[in-house]
């Protein structure tokens, strides 16, 4: 799904808990913007504090929730973006970035 944006951007859909939507998301990027289309890609640690609920959540993928999110699909993404060569290292003026953000909310548990 592609919300509008103020150029230079697009926004679009993905749910890191879902190996297959992050596959999809792959993909979609690759057809829709080809080789070296991406600059910087930040991939922002989004859940935590599930860790009262016994058993833990689990993903359609039988895995953890949290890890899920916060780790696999993340990897997984970033995994794919450089497999595919989706980072512009090319006629750019500023190195692409791949920008991996977490949280303290680990302290909370």
């Amino acid at each position: 799904k592609v919300t509008e944006a103020p150029p230079p951007y697009t926004i679009l859909h993905l749910d890191t808990s879902s190996l297959s939507s992050v596959r999809q998301f792959a993909l979609g990027l690759h057809k829709q913007f080809g080789k070296q289309s991406i600059q910087t890609l930040i991939c922002n640690a989004g859940i935590g504090g599930l860790t009262p609920y016994r058993p833990a959540p689990t993903t359609t993928d039988g895995i953890e929730y949290v890890f899920a999110t916060n780790y696999l699909g993340h990897n997984l993404l970033t995994r794919l973006v450089l497999d595919n060569d989706l980072l512009n290292t090319a006629g750019s003026t500023a190195d692409p970035r791949v920008v991996n953000v977490s949280s303290t909310v680990h302290r909370w548990a």
